[in-house]
């Protein structure tokens, strides 16, 4: 005898799913083999997916998106084309919201879908703004009151940032520890973006909140504390020397 357990016809649980398909446009085809929670689904696009049965019903009540991934990279690619460049895959960098894109000119590219799709780009190869101009990463030392901290970042002029756009009082003294050239605007940020990662993944200890430093510097983030400074000028040399950010 079965006590508190109501089990559902299977044949009955198969009509419910492929109903909710028919809701959206699409059709059931069959069950994943490799996954019972799994259906293979024909969509209104004519696109064959696999989908979680659970997300193809919520979609028939109206609670998510059953969109077509195949769809929307071909969207990509036609909004790409309008601007001069070619979709070609993920990103390199593995960064959400972005895809991988070879301009024209045969650079490739990592851009966010959001900034193609207005056009919002510009090749670091052989385009004209800051992105495709030489830049260098920074670190820098800015003594205040009570203790010292540091900054890493880039800028294709430290000098300038340090002294006139991070609002640091002009009487705190500061001053470059190590700077290093890269090609282009683009691949600074890269750099510097995969260093800060690196920082939070293995060394968050070492990140000052905003509180701590509050308005001395016009800057949400990047800013260590100065015992940081050797671990960060070993990222800028691994960065020099074109070195992976390896584990401590």
């Amino acid at each position: 005898m079965i006590r508190d357990h109501s089990p559902e016809c299977p044949a009955c649980i198969q009509i419910r799913r492929a109903a909710a398909a028919s809701r959206i446009g699409a059709i059931l085809i069959g069950s994943d083999p490799d996954h019972r929670h799994y259906g293979v689904f024909r969509l209104a696009c004519g696109h064959i997916v696999r989908r979680q049965y659970y997300r193809i019903e919520r979609a028939a009540d109206g609670g998510c998106s059953a969109g077509c991934e195949l769809c929307r990279e071909e969207r990509y690619e036609a909004i790409a084309r309008g601007h001069d460049w070619r979709l070609i895959g993920p990103p390199k960098s593995g960064r959400t919201g972005y895809r991988s894109y070879r301009h024209s000119c045969g650079h490739l590219q990592d851009v966010s879908v959001g900034n193609m799709r207005w056009g919002d780009v510009d090749c670091a190869a052989c385009g004209e703004s800051w992105t495709s101009k030489p830049s260098q990463l920074y670190l820098f030392r800015v003594d205040l009151d009570p203790s010292a901290v540091l900054k890493l970042g880039y800028s294709s002029d430290p000098a300038r940032r340090l002294r006139q756009q991070l609002g640091i009082a002009r009487d705190t003294p500061s001053r470059i520890l190590r700077t290093v050239s890269v090609p282009t605007g683009h691949e600074a940020v890269i750099r510097e973006k995969a260093a800060h990662a690196y920082m939070r993944r293995h060394h968050p200890e070492m990140i000052l909140p905003k509180s701590v430093y509050g308005d001395a510097i016009n800057t949400r983030t990047e800013i260590y504390r100065l015992a940081a400074e050797p671990i960060l000028r070993r990222l800028l040399d691994c960065i020099a020397a074109d070195l992976p950010l390896s584990s401590p």
